[in-house]
Parts: structure tokens; sequence; C-alpha cells
């Protein structure tokens, strides 16, 4: 969700190299500007998307963009933003989101406009880009060009006049390829703690490429943010500093970027002069995903660690520096590393044969769908599948769609859990495995709850076609079915994906049906982030750079595909500078002023997202966001409020954490009813879950319905698996806490009752709530307490 390009960049920053040569191309206050020297291939304007010679949902060149080429190697830089947004050798699968120079000031965040682009009549092999930072006076020169199949970019910084000569500025790049953890030279995979070091390269193993970034050899810091709870791999910036003196240029800074079909250090090798590197047999492996680690050796007198460098196929030979002392290991998914070993002595390394965890899982005798977690103990360390997804597997968590997980994992002891979402037990068992062994493991699959007459559903989902969401369709879909969401509704950044292909694929409809949305995700006027669903296949995208909530909301209207049943919803409204009514400013405390004074900013929107999955630890930033819905109830708005994951990475963060219960009269996914589904969310007919389900009537009615003034029984009654503890229930009237029931509550069908007496007048409404303190261990994610809410019961003139 946090999928703004700011939050999946990595920045460099940079170097003190003056790497231009002395002919003059542009005269600007007393500097010389030109491009680099030798630079070769072709520059073309594209007539459209299909004009790219790559494939894979991350290409996003498209007319008007300049397409450069150097032999099979292709590079797209976007017209509107001079970012690299595609690069890789022709018919191989695109992993680059966005690769820009960058000034990092104040406002280093936010992108520079462009002021020119363009090829220069001199220097016909080279884009030239030109951008005006947001408060700097200075212009950003940026010049592309390929050297043999290793593109070059070279920045510098132009003050706009001689008073502004003389300023101190950081001068780098930021670096996206979605939402996956980078390898740093020196460091390794930045996979947890914040990295603040100075490398020589990083790079990235994306589906099809591998891709290296760095300074021919120089060195230069390279920062990147912890990783949050969600398991987001974000935010990065520039330190060192660059200065933009009056009559002279700022130092030049030159980036090579370079792909490999193979591996990091086989793409790294691309960014060194061969005279430079030195070259030795590799490790061959039989074991799937090995992967053989070269590492600087370390010094124990000198107080000097190891330092990792890269990462290559089995087979390949290893390309590091010529000087200094190196050494290597094995690692691969489910194994346990080999010890480092010097080079000499690499010859017949193995991986030490780990044991096959065999796993079956059965409901009512019969082989099914479910998520699998394997848990060291005992001081056994969790297994490792690595964190890209592959086959619906990621550290330590499957996806099982036929019920049987068949998985290498060291020798050790291990507990292994089985769930299926919120309506099932979660059987567990522990067992040693042993080296070379099968360990076999039979879990259970017992329903214990019953939502007979609802639907569960997730209306807030990212994958591949996301630039943030590092899992194919197909994963995307089977983690759905795992976790027992029934509807999944497709909502990628400014891409309109449908779930059908994949679910058909997978053989998964009886299981998860799908409806086609897009999250309209503003940028140039960022207003923040709206989910509108259905849409038609095949539709564009909706406008979401340089627009507005009232223009997103009348395009979104005339989309429907169907009558006017377009929903709209407002995401995450209360997430800082991409939630839209902290963007607006909205006064829960007079809405009546608000929209008086703010008519810019409508609140016509049918859903709000008032539990988002990054707020699952917190209950408490739950409540403060059902503040402005019962604000805007209690204004006379008749709004849905919903509860979805916002799931960008299959393990980090599971689909249906939290979820939308939605009444329905055919509550079968094989027979799902687009239309009625729509229609009950718009009226309100919905549970927000993640743990507890509600039924709760008041007299006659139900949940989105209405019942006169007068006094009328209100029933709550909670329902919840054996491993989600419920500790209170409570009735809200009106937007303040009518009644609470705290527990301990008697075992049996259901987790708490609360029957209560209100005596209740016209405009009045009131909703139910549910949950706990303690948290449900068999999540991935630790520390989420139960917790959830209905939607309104109305009381009518």
């Amino acid at each position: 969700m946090r999928s703004s390009l700011a939050l999946v960049l990595l920045a460099l920053a940079s170097s003190a190299c003056d790497l231009f040569p002395a002919r003059v191309v542009h005269q600007r206050v007393g500097l010389t500007i030109a491009p680099p020297a030798g630079g070769q291939g072709t520059i073309r304007q594209l007539e459209g998307r299909d004009q790219v010679p790559l494939s894979g949902s991350r290409v996003d060149g498209d007319k008007g963009d300049f397409m450069l080429q150097s032999g099979p190697m292709v590079a797209v830089v976007s017209r509107e933003y001079g970012e690299i947004v595609d690069f890789g050798p022709e018919g191989a699968i695109d992993g680059v989101v966005a690769i820009t120079a960058a000034v990092f000031d104040p406002l280093s965040q936010a992108r520079s406009p462009v002021v020119f682009i363009g090829v220069e009549p001199e220097a016909p092999s080279v884009l030239h880009i030109v951008r005006r930072p947001p408060s700097v006076r200075a212009r950003l020169h940026t010049f592309v060009t390929f050297r043999g199949e290793t593109l070059v970019m070279e920045s510098t910084i132009e003050p706009e006049s001689i008073k502004d000569s003389g300023m101190v500025v950081g001068l780098g790049e930021r670096i996206g390829w979605g939402n996956h953890p980078t390898w740093v030279q020196g460091v390794g995979l930045a996979r947890k703690d914040a990295v603040q070091e100075t490398a020589a390269f990083v790079g990235r193993e994306s589906r099809g490429l591998s891709y290296a970034i760095g300074h021919e050899g120089e060195e230069t810091m390279v920062r990147i943010s912890s990783v949050g709870l969600a398991g987001f791999f974000a935010v990065g910036r520039a330190s060192e500093l660059s200065v933009a003196a009056a009559g002279d240029r700022s130092p030049r800074r030159t980036v090579l970027l370079a792909a490999s079909e193979s591996s990091i250090g086989h793409a790294a090798s691309k960014l060194y002069a061969p005279s430079s590197m030195r070259t030795h047999e590799g490790v061959s492996s039989p074991v799937r995903g090995a992967r053989v680690e070269v590492a600087e050796c370390p010094d124990e007198e000198k107080d000097k660690p190891r330092r990792p460098y890269a990462r290559f196929r089995p087979g390949e030979p290893l390309v590091f520096p010529a000087s200094g002392c190196f050494e290597a290991r094995l690692w691969a998914p489910g194994h346990k590393s080999t010890e480092w070993t010097k080079l000499e002595e690499l010859k017949g390394l193995a991986l030490a044969p780990s044991g096959s965890l065999i796993v079956s899982i059965v409901e009512g005798g019969k082989a099914t769908v479910a998520r699998v977690q394997v848990r060291g103990v005992d001081g056994t360390a969790s297994p490792d599948w690595g964190e890209d997804p592959e086959d619906g597997s990621a550290v330590n968590t499957a996806h099982v769609k036929a019920g049987v997980l068949n998985r290498p994992v060291p020798p050790g002891r291990y507990k292994v859990v089985a769930d299926r979402g919120f309506e099932y037990d979660a059987p567990e068992a522990t067992i040693e495995v042993r080296s070379g062994h099968n360990a076999y493991v039979a879990l259970e699959l017992k329903r214990a709850v019953d939502t007979a007459g609802w639907i569960s559903a997730d209306l807030h989902l990212h994958a591949d076609p996301s630039p943030d969401a590092p899992q194919s369709l197909e994963d995307r879909v089977l983690a759905l079915a795992a976790a027992g969401v029934e509807v999944g509704v497709a909502t990628d950044h400014n891409r309109v994906s449908d779930y059908r292909p994949a679910i058909s694929a997978l053989g998964l409809g009886s299981r998860v049906a799908s409806v086609i949305g897009d999250e309209v995700t503003t940028e140039e006027m960022a207003f923040g982030h709206f989910n509108v669903f259905p849409l038609a296949s095949g539709s564009e995208p909706l406008r979401y750079q340089r627009t507005s909530p009232a223009a997103i909301f009348a395009e979104a209207r005339k989309r429907a595909p169907y009558g006017p049943s377009t929903i709209i919803q407002v995401n995450h409204p209360r997430m800082g500078d991409i939630g839209y009514l902290d963007v607006v400013r909205f006064d829960r405390d007079d809405v009546g002023a608000f929209v008086a004074r703010t008519p810019w900013a409508p609140l016509d929107f049918d859903a709000m997202e008032v539990f988002n999955g990054d707020d699952a630890t917190s209950p408490s930033v739950v409540r403060g966001v059902m503040k402005d819905w019962f604000a805007l109830m209690d204004s006379g708005r008749r709004l849905t409020a919903t509860g979805n994951s916002d799931a960008h990475r299959l393990t980090f963060h599971e689909p249906g954490l939290p979820r939308t219960y939605v009444e329905m009269a055919n509550d079968d996914p094989a027979r799902f009813d687009e239309r009625a589904f729509v229609t009950a969310l718009r009226e309100g007919r919905a549970v927000v879950s993640s743990g507890p389900f509600i039924r709760f009537k008041v007299g006659a009615a139900g949940i989105g319905g209405t019942v006169p003034p007068g006094e009328h029984e209100a029933k709550v009654v909670v329902y919840a698996p054996s491993w989600v503890h419920i500790s209170y229930v409570e009735l809200w009237k009106s937007g303040k806490l009518y009644k609470r029931v705290e527990g301990p509550f008697p075992e049996g069908d259901h987790a708490a009752t609360l029957v209560e007496s209100v005596p209740v007048k016209s405009g009045d409404w009131l909703i139910a709530v549910a949950g706990g303190t303690k948290e449900m261990a068999p999540l991935y994610r630790r520390g989420v307490p139960p917790f959830a809410f209905t939607n309104a019961i109305f009381v009518g003139p």
C-alpha cells in the first residue's frame, strides 16, 4: 500500500569524479554542459508500449517515451519524468520500476520536474534530461547512453544564477525494483536492519534478470531504511555532498547499470574493466535455487569483518576484483549453508543433505488448500525458502493448493502449523527432521465458525502489476484461497488487473471469485489512494496524475460496467501523505464546516477502509479512524466501513488480515454474483474482522438495515476458533459506547454474547465491536490481537 515511488527506492550518494570532456554543447551562467564522449547505440521515441521488446508487467514504456538500444540491450526513459523505467536484453522479463538521478534537498521525496528532455544534435546517442529540483535554485543535468551493453548515467548540478552558486547539495540516484530486498556489496542481502554503508555496487535478482548498479569500482554511500512490520523494503537517501560553485560545474557523477540473465555477480562484473577483475572456476550444485556467495576474507588482527561481495549461480565462473583475499560458500533455500571456504578449496564443495518435510493437509478426509508455516523450535532456526515467492512459498511459509507440501529443511526440530483463516482451527504438530530422510506430518483442518449467508472478501490487494508487489497473480490467488478469502478485488496501483485467468489456471474457481479494480494512486497532485471497482475487463486505468478527487469520482461513476454500481473506496484515510482525510485536513468535529470551506474535497465516496492491514497490531489506530467514520455517519452519510489487508508481499502481508464479510443470499464463490455483492456492500451489509465473526441484530433488522424509533433488543453474538481469544464485546450507539461486556466467556459454539434493550430515536445508529488482547499465534505476523466490528443498523424516521 505504501506504493508511491519514494517508498520502494534505494539511494546512492554522490562521488567526486569528473569524467566529462571539454566540448561545449550548452553555456548557462558560465558553466560548460557537455554530454559524455563515446556514447553508443540508437535513440527513438516510442509510438506505443508494444514497441518495447521486453516482457512482464514491469514494462512501463509508452507513447512518447525514449527507447535507447545497443545490440540486444534496451533501456526506456520516461518522457514525462526522465526516469529509466525499463532495462534489459530483448525478450527478457523487465524488473525495473524506476531509476533516476536525484538532488537530495529538503523536498527530495518529491519528483524534480523535467524542464527539458531530448537528443542533442552533436551527440545523437545520448539522451539529455534537465530537471529543476523543488527547493534548490539549480538544474540537474543527466545524460543517459550506452557503453556497449552497459547503460551509463552521468549527472551534474548547475546553479541558476551566480548568487545561487556555492550551494552544498546531495547528488545521487534513486533505484526502484519493486519492494525486494537489495544486495549491497560489503553487506549482503539487506533484509531487516537499516543499512548505511559505503559500497561499490548494489544489485537485485528479479524474476527474469539480475541487475547491478555502481561506480566502476569507486565506493559510494548506500542508505536503506529498516524493513517495516509488513515487510516493505523501503526508503534510502544519499548523504555525500556536491558543491555547485560559481563559474565552475559541480563534480560529475557517473553510474553504470548492467543486467544479466544469470546472477548479480555476473551483472556486477560488467561494471568494471576486465583488467581489474579475476575469474575463478565456479561451484556446481544440483540443489534448486542454490547460489554461490563470494566475500572478502575477514582479518581478525585488523578487526576487519567478512564483507559479502556478490552472488553467483552454480556452475558459472566467479568474477571478482583482482586484488584482495576472497572466499565463498554455498546457500540454497531450505538448506544449511556451507562454511566459508578458501577459493583454492572450493572443488567438491557441497551442501549437506537436508531432510524432506512432507505435510499432508486434509478437510473431511480430502486433500485441501491451506497455508503451512514451519517454525524452528528448541534451538533450531526456522527454514528459509527465500524472500521471493516461488510456487506459493517464501521465507518459512507455504501456500498449498492440493493438500501436500514437500519442501527441504535442514535437520532439526520444527513446529508445523496449518490454517485457512479465521473460520478454521489451526492444527499443529512438532517433528524431528533428519538429514537425508523424509519426515511426515498429517494435519486435518476443521471448520470452527459457521459464516453461512456471508462471503469473505479482501477489497484491497496487490500483485505483480503493482510496482511494489513482488508476486505473480497466481501466487496472489493461491494465497487468497489458503487464507480462506472467497472474493479478491484486484486493485493494483494505476493498473487494471483481473485474477480470473489465474483462478482458472489453478483450478480454484470453487474457492475464490475475482472482481476487477484499480487503486487510483494519485501523483503530481497527491490526494491519497482510492479503490474503484468493479471495472470492465480490459479497461484503462483511471487518470491519476494532475487530477482531483472530484474528477476521480466522476470518472469512476462513468466506468460502472452496469448501472451506477461502481464502488469508490477511500483507502487508509489517515496514513499521512497517502491518506485522503489527512491530506484534506478533514475535521471530524465539525463536518458541516469542513464541507463549506473545502468544496474541492468531496465526501461522496461509498466506502472507507477503516481498518488497513498495516494497523493489524494496533486496534487503537483503527479505533481512531472509526471516529472519522462515526462523524460521517452523524452528518447523514450512510457510508460502508471496510477492512482489507492491502497485501503487497506474499508472506509478510497476509491477505484477509483483516477482511470484510459481505452478506449474500448465495455465499458460494463458484456461483458468485458480482452485482449482488456490490449492492450488499453499498448497503452496508458488512462485517470487518481480523479474527472474530459477529452476527448482530436490532429488533428485526440486520446489519445495514433500519429500525423505527422506540426500544429494541440488540443482540450481538461473536464466533471465533479456539486460537482467537475474545475478551470483550461492545455495543455502540451513535458514536458512544453504550454497553461493554468483558470475559472470560463460556466455551461453546460461540465466543461471546451481548443482549441489551436499547431506546433509540430517529437518526441514531448502532454497531457492535468485539476483540481481545492475546495475540493470534498461528498468524505469520506476530503481535496481532483479534478485533472486529460491524457496519451500522440505522434508526429511521
